[in-house]
């Protein structure tokens, strides 16, 4: 009867700290997260991109921070990793209708006009607000495209 208990307080125990890592994993990975767009809304996004591959590495089916790593890699000019990381968001939630229009913004720059009005008709259609959040970064990818400050 001893050996049952020391077994099962053993079990106990083991799921405790499997339950305790996890947590700290979490933290970590929010804390990381979190920042990732600090770093990216103070205009650091280059140094943002590390801070999302955390979340990512420990929660694979994180759209969101798929969709805030791809609008950091432009930073970088690596626009097929943005198209790559968007990609994955949409895949992974085809209905958060703000990385359709990111992804639209990097096409905008790719010069891939055609994909990018899909997409932000995209956006639109599922979020009509998203309208005015787009209209000057349209104009701003636009400008980047033809070559304008």
């Amino acid at each position: 009867m001893k050996i049952g208990r020391r077994v099962v307080g053993l079990a106990a125990l083991i799921a405790l700290c499997m339950a305790l890592a996890a947590l700290a994993s979490a933290d970590t990975a929010d804390d990381a997260y979190n920042e990732g767009i600090r770093l990216h809304e103070s205009g650091k996004a280059r140094e943002a991109i590390p801070y999302f591959d955390r979340p990512i590495r420990l929660n694979p089916r994180d759209a969101e921070a798929y969709t805030n790593r791809g609008i950091a890699w432009p930073e970088k000019g690596d626009l097929s990793r943005a198209i790559a990381d968007l990609d994955k968001a949409i895949k992974l939630n085809p209905k958060y209708a703000r990385t359709h229009g990111d992804r639209g913004i990097t096409r905008l720059v790719q010069g891939k006009d055609a994909e990018a009005q899909q997409d932000f008709a995209r956006c639109f259609h599922l979020d009509p607000g998203m309208r005015t959040v787009f209209e000057s970064l349209i104009e701003k990818a636009r400008a980047k495209h033809a070559g304008k400050p």
